[in-house]
């Protein structure tokens, strides 16, 4: 009975996207109609799902939400603009005070599942953003593996991905590349200890992309060593890796796993579902889906999902059911 029903909840599912027509919010009608580029343009810098809400980050430092169940806008909360620099000028050239706007600004957004934080990736500041803004913690973290080359002189840190805050800890992941010269793909988890500030990095390297699954459990597409990925459950505890049994709908062109901005510009957008156990992970062309470990089946949208794939692309699941795709734009099915 157990699978029966499950079989039926994977019938909606599909029939329910099968239906369904790509929307974007935060898009650019959304900001003239609040006329945030009044005094000049002003890029969004993130976006981060909480419940059944999605909150967008701007570089002036305001912060908007999306209400999934009402769908409407409102605004959220200020926090530090982040500064308009010469980013060709390294952080100790910059003056006094464009050093000190950028050690306080927030550049990124995560959660915990119940609140909304904030995250510096220069000083490792985070905190919990409210509608009175953010309260940063006594303790930054650790963030020197994601600035060598910013203590080089060379360049700015490149924000960490899938980010999540669990028991205490803020996971990422991130490509050591970006601290090199090199151009290999080199995916490592971060673990923060937000008391201490401690960071654990755990090499990775048949990653090929992931996110939170449940409780301290990450869901990898793993490289195989074959046109075929498959799914694995990572333990964050005890650094277990179990296979989930399963393949990628799709196949890769082994040539673009050197780099991560050629494997990731053709998928990406992975997400689970906890309240329907459904996987989520986009392509180019589709968005695939698989609930209770059945066979994954496309979702035929009634227009082109998505221009194109972002490297640095996340995605997550609305306890409503509505699929959240951070990609450039940020896409809702």
């Amino acid at each position: 009975m157990k699978r029966i029903s499950a079989f039926l909840l994977a019938m909606v599912l599909i029939f329910s996207l099968a239906c369904a027509k790509a929307e974007i919010i935060f898009d650019e009608d959304f900001g003239y109609s609040i006329d945030l580029y009044k005094d000049g343009l002003v890029g969004r810098q993130d976006v981060m799902v909480v419940q059944n809400k999605a909150y967008a980050l701007y570089s002036n430092g305001d912060i908007y939400c999306w209400d999934g169940e009402e769908r409407t806008y409102s605004y959220f909360a200020k926090v530090d603009a982040v500064p308009a620099v010469d980013i060709e000028k390294p952080l100790s050239k910059q003056n006094e005070k464009k050093q000190a706007e950028l050690r306080n600004c927030v550049f990124s957004l995560l959660s915990d599942g119940e609140q909304l934080y904030g995250f510096n990736t220069i000083s490792g500041k985070v905190g919990v953003i409210t509608a009175d803004g953010i309260t940063w913690n006594e303790v930054p973290l650790d963030v020197s593996v994601i600035n060598q080359k910013n203590q080089k002189d060379s360049t700015y840190p490149i924000c960490v991905n899938n980010s999540f805050i669990y028991n205490n800890q803020m996971i990422a992941t991130y490509d050591m590349s970006d601290t090199t010269d090199k151009d290999d793909y080199a995916p490592v988890i971060l673990q923060f200890d937000l008391s201490t500030g401690a960071c654990t990095v755990t090499d990775y390297p048949k990653v090929i992309t992931m996110c939170h699954y449940q409780d301290d459990t990450m869901l990898v597409l793993e490289d195989q060593g074959t046109t075929v990925p498959t799914f694995t459950l990572y333990n964050l505890t005890t650094g277990e890796s179990t296979p989930l049994g399963m393949d990628a709908p799709f196949t890769i062109d082994r040539k673009l796993l050197a780099s991560r901005y050629d494997i990731l510009d053709n998928l990406g957008g992975i997400a689970y579902d906890t309240v329907t156990d459904t996987i989520y992970i986009a392509t180019r062309d589709n968005l695939w889906i698989s609930t209770a470990g059945e066979a994954f089946q496309a979702a035929t949208m009634t227009d082109q999902p998505w221009e194109y794939m972002n490297a640095s692309g996340e995605a997550w699941v609305m306890p409503n059911g509505t699929y959240v795709f951070r990609n450039g734009s940020a896409y809702i099915y």
